[in-house]
């Protein structure tokens, strides 16, 4: 039976549960993800965890906080002035995750609405998911390719 290795590119869904159970992320409801096994595309430990999966499979990995999204840092809290947020930051709530990027192209950053005034927004820039615990249950659903060894001499 064929086996996820370094290398593969593999699709899988999982479901991201914290510290008390809440789930946080379900990949169930839309389409799998799709990564490229050993290149850094997911959390290290998770990504440990698929090599060795078969299709089919599901696996369970538990994580600390220094495994997964770190401890919070309060020196992580950022100040913007509110009119550059989209309709002048009027439809922010507090507590609500937001996706910014830095750049046009840059690749996407999450932040919590902390707190906001008339003039500022001020976002807490820590991963929501710092300083928990966080489970993760992974159900390897495709590998579609395989890693072939090059031999420079075959050419």
């Amino acid at each position: 039976m064929k086996t996820a290795t370094s290398g593969n590119d593999v699709k899988l869904h999982y479901i991201v549960t914290i510290d008390n159970g809440t789930e946080f992320e379900n990949t169930h409801n839309a389409s799998p993800l799709n990564i490229s096994i050993g290149k850094g595309q997911i959390l290290k430990n998770v990504e440990d965890a698929i090599i060795g999966m078969s299709v089919g499979e599901t696996k369970k990995v538990e994580l600390t906080p220094e495994q997964a999204f770190g401890e919070r840092r309060e020196d992580s809290l950022s100040t913007f002035p509110r009119n550059i947020f989209p309709n002048n930051g009027n439809n922010l709530k507090l507590n609500e995750t937001i996706v910014g990027r830095k750049g046009p192209e840059g690749p996407p950053i999450l932040a919590t609405v902390n707190s906001f005034t008339e003039a500022e927004v001020i976002l807490d820039m820590n991963h929501p998911l710092a300083g928990k615990n966080v489970s993760y249950e992974i159900e390897l659903v495709e590998i579609n390719k395989e890693e072939t060894a090059h031999n420079i001499s075959d050419e």
